[in-house]
């Protein structure tokens, strides 16, 4: 279970997810900006290219959401295959899609930037955490921070002890 401003986001035994309250912005990832009283299914995204809104379809196992994180007005999705997605409020560029537009379907999140190492390692998601406009990133090589306020969105690097 999580809970963002005025919304909460219910997972049930079988892996759906489950949104009801406020959608001002969308952030309940049901296509469109309705408030819900009672729970919703969240459908689950197809894979689609980086940046572009999903096609939504109910009960697909394939791509199931296996955690989401709520931040005031928005969330981030990560799926069964490893697919990011962000959906609600992004006036503060806080879903990492590289713009500031609100967006009411699970939109793909780009891939986490390589690292600076001479391995050129490809960074992988693996927890998020939402604040009110900002989304800090965990990956397997550092931290991603995703807003406006910064013209790139850094990696602070992990340091060995």
């Amino acid at each position: 279970m999580q809970c963002g401003a005025y919304r909460s986001v219910i997972q049930v035994n079988d892996g759906r997810w489950f949104v009801f309250g406020d959608n001002t912005f969308g952030q309940l990832g049901i296509g469109n900006t309705q408030h819900q009283e009672t729970p919703i299914p969240i459908p689950t995204p197809t894979p689609t290219p980086i940046g572009l809104p999903s096609s939504i379809v109910d009960n697909n196992k394939e791509n199931q959401f296996i955690n989401i994180f709520c931040g005031n007005s928005h969330n981030i999705g990560i799926t069964e295959n490893g697919d990011c997605y962000g959906w609600g409020y992004n006036g503060k560029g806080q879903l990492g899609l590289d713009n500031c537009k609100n967006c009411s379907t699970p939109t793909r999140l780009k891939e986490a930037p390589l690292s600076t190492t001479e391995n050129q390692v490809q960074q992988r998601y693996i927890w998020f955490s939402c604040g009110e406009d900002h989304t800090i990133a965990l990956t397997n090589l550092g931290i991603v921070c995703f807003n406006c306020l910064t013209t790139v969105n850094q990696t602070i690097q992990f340091m060995p002890y």
